[in-house]
Formats: C-alpha cells, structure tokens, sequence
C-alpha cells in the first residue's frame, strides 16, 4: 500500500472515532433523560396499581370489557424497536425474537382450535420493526416511526387496541420490547388484553420496593361511584404499561448504541494505530530507498567525472 493510500486511510479513521465518540455522548445525553423520565413513569405506575388493586378488592360490578376473557381467535402483537441503526443486533434481535414468540403461541393455540391457526396482526413502533415485518410479508395492522416515547403515542396505541378488543377483531394483545438498566437488553412478552387483575393484585403483593410511608393506611374516597371510575382506572392502567414499554425500548436503544459506538471507537483506533506504524514504515522505506538512490548516484558521478 501506498504512503498516500495509507494518509487516507488514517483520516478516514480518525473521522471515524470522532464520529463515534459524538454518537456515543449524544446516546448518553438521551439515555439520562430518558433514565429520569422512566423513574418518574415507575413512581406513578406502582401507584395505580396500587389503586386499581384497592379498586378491585372493593368493587362489585366488573363487567368490563376489557377484562373478558374468550377463546383466542385473533392475535395482536405490539413489537418496539429502534427507528435507527447503530446499536448492534438489537433491531434483528427482537425482531427475530418476537415473531418467533408470536407463532410458538400460534401454533400452540391452534391445538386448542382444532388445528386452525389463528392469525397475527403487528403494531410496530420504529422503523426497523416496520421493515422488518414488511419484509418478511407478515401483516402490518399499524406502524409508528420517527415518535418519541410520549404518553399521547401510548394513548393512540392503546385506543387502536382497545377498539379491536371490544369489536372482536382481537381476542388477545401482547407487547414485546426490550428491557435495560444500564445492562445487556432482555426480551420482554407482556399480555395487553384482556387486562388480567389477578396479575396485577400478583404485582402489587410481590412488589420489591417499599410503599411510601403509611401508604397502606391511606383511606380513599371515590367520587363517584367506584363502579364508574373502575373501567378508567383499567384503561389508565393499560396506557400507563405501553408507555412504560415505550420508555424501556427507548432506554434499551441508548443502552444498545452506546456499547456499540465504545467499541466501533475501540476497533477504530486499534486500527489507526495499526496504520500509523504502516505509514511510519513505508515512510522510512522511502526513504531509504532515497538514500540509497543518492549514493548510488553520486558514486556513479564520482567515477564518471574521477576514474
């Protein structure tokens, strides 16, 4: 190779680890605000299930719909990947991982239909999940991309569920994301519909993190009856879990990007300075070859002009 070849393929290096280390700090920058965000999302969460749990232990009626319980004819699957590249596999991963979940339980629900296989719509928030099930020619029933996590996007989501849900066009939704705290993402399958409150009641007896001070002694008051504000506390349940699914792809994605720009920056200066001592040799062979072609001609001068 070249000294020239070799002077732009260190430039091309040096670009690479500049650009690297800015797509690494932006990552971090979002990750912590996204971290915060999630923080605060957790505080309310833990509190309406608390409430809905409360809620259900002292309501009569619960005829709602979204509680109601079928046999499975129809599935929807909530797939959040990233919008854009540059965090390792994880896009493919829960791809793969997702449609792979959604046709096991496919497969083992058409045992109990009689061997007809139930079909899979997906609702896909990000890019990659999009193109992915485009792709692979699998039906597409809605696709988000270019959003931020936000609590109006989990509204909209839940509102394309909850209508299928209720018209029958879905007996069962599950939402597959991947979950981080500052780790190697794992792969998470969540039912949506129909809302389980035994889950819930489950989620709130297991729960690790210590209830505010005097929190269970709180007496609440319902205005008005509980039997009217049962079901809004069921489907804020519902937007509060995909907006946290939301937050937690998000912060997998950072997660993800900022492990793989740390190492592209690790393999890109590996090979910088690889071709700095490539230069530094080539260079040195140049010019000794300089040398050499001095002497030899002025030896040649030397016996031309003094034999």
């Amino acid at each position: 190779m070249s000294i020239r070849k070799i002077k732009q393929h260190i430039r091309t290096a040096k670009e690479i680890v500049r650009i690297t280390n800015v797509m690494f700090l932006l990552a971090a920058s979002k990750l912590s605000k996204v971290r915060k965000r999630r923080q605060q999302a957790r505080r309310f969460f833990k509190e309406l299930l608390h409430l809905v749990s409360l809620a259900n232990a002292n309501v009569k009626k619960k005829e709602i719909g979204l509680l109601t319980q079928r046999p499975t004819r129809n599935l929807l699957y909530v797939i959040i990947t990233p919008d854009r590249g540059f965090c390792g596999g994880l896009p493919s991963t829960i791809n793969r991982w997702a449609t792979a979940t959604a046709e096991e339980r496919q497969t083992h629900l058409a045992k109990e239909l009689g061997g007809k296989l139930p079909p899979i719509g997906y609702l896909n928030v990000g890019k990659k999940g999009r193109d992915y099930i485009i792709r692979t020619k699998r039906t597409l029933v809605k696709a988000f991309s270019n959003t931020e996590p936000t609590w109006a996007l989990a509204l909209e989501i839940t509102q394309i569920i909850v209508e299928s849900f209720l018209n029958e066009a879905v007996d069962a939704a599950f939402i597959v994301y991947a979950k981080s705290d500052l780790e190697t993402p794992r792969l998470v399958e969540e039912q949506l519909v129909p809302v389980s409150l035994s889950q819930i009641s489950l989620a709130v007896a297991t729960e690790q993190e210590p209830v505010e001070p005097a929190a269970a002694d709180i007496l609440y008051f319902y205005s008005p009856k509980l039997e009217n504000i049962f079901p809004k506390l069921v489907h804020s349940y519902l937007v509060s879990h995909i907006y946290g699914a939301l937050l937690e792809g998000t912060l997998s994605e950072h997660v993800t990007r900022m492990v793989a720009m740390q190492q592209a920056t690790k393999k890109a200066k590996e090979a910088l300075d690889d071709l700095t001592v490539a230069y530094h040799v080539a260079r040195q062979a140049q010019i000794t070859n300089d040398l050499l072609e001095i002497a030899s001609a002025a030896e040649a001068l030397q016996q031309e002009f003094f034999p």
